[in-house]
């Protein structure tokens, strides 16, 4: 009996690391795209983390990842932008929006967008682009509509947020046209909803 259990463990240790080998060994041997990594390997063969799934498309979390060189340092908010090069929308909002005063406000200081808010963000953008992989690299002149953005804090309501923005809420018809998917109900907003202002 004690023979046949030792058999047991050898041949299921055996099996393991013959598992184990064929995880690792066989996607480099016969992965089809020449030139190119396997998902999750560094040029250098390290594991890196892979993207994060998230609803709607992927978010990319590599932090050695940096935006095309080729995209300009500003852009004009609220026009069309065509990608001078290809790029992926997570790149595009990231240069553009990360860390940037995306709104001036009426009584002179700016709204930005930290990291935290950064996937957020993306998916409103990619939304409001039409997008469904934000990490796809989209092709060198594809336009894209690169809109100011507000946070929803608390506190605020659909005519403070006006206020703070544009010193009044003449431009109220706009702000609740142009955000009628997020903001079904003008008198209900939530703190971290997305505003595109005109």
């Amino acid at each position: 009996m004690r023979d046949y259990a030792k058999l047991l463990i050898l041949g299921s240790t055996a099996l393991l690391v013959l598992l184990a080998v064929c995880l690792v060994v066989f996607p480099l041997l016969f992965w089809p795209h020449e030139g190119k990594q396997p998902p999750g390997l560094k040029d250098d063969g390290a594991e890196t983390k892979a993207p994060k799934e998230i609803s709607g498309g992927t978010e990319t979390k590599d932090n050695n990842t940096q935006p095309p060189g080729n995209l300009p340092d500003t852009i004009e908010f609220g026009q069309e932008f065509k990608l001078p090069c290809s790029a992926s929308l997570n790149a595009v909002v990231e240069k553009y929006y990360k860390d940037k005063p995306v709104v001036k406000l009426s009584n002179g200081s700016a709204i930005t967008v930290t990291q935290a808010q950064l996937p957020d963000v993306i998916k409103r953008l990619a939304k409001y682009n039409n997008i469904t992989d934000f990490a796809a690299n989209l092709p060198a002149g594809t336009a894209l509509k690169l809109p100011r953005v507000y946070i929803v804090e608390h506190g605020d309501t659909l005519t403070t947020i006006l206020k703070k923005v544009y010193g009044n809420t003449s431009r109220q018809a706009d702000v609740i046209n142009q955000n009628k998917e997020v903001m079904p109900n003008p008198n209900k907003i939530s703190i971290g909803m997305i505003l595109i202002l005109p």
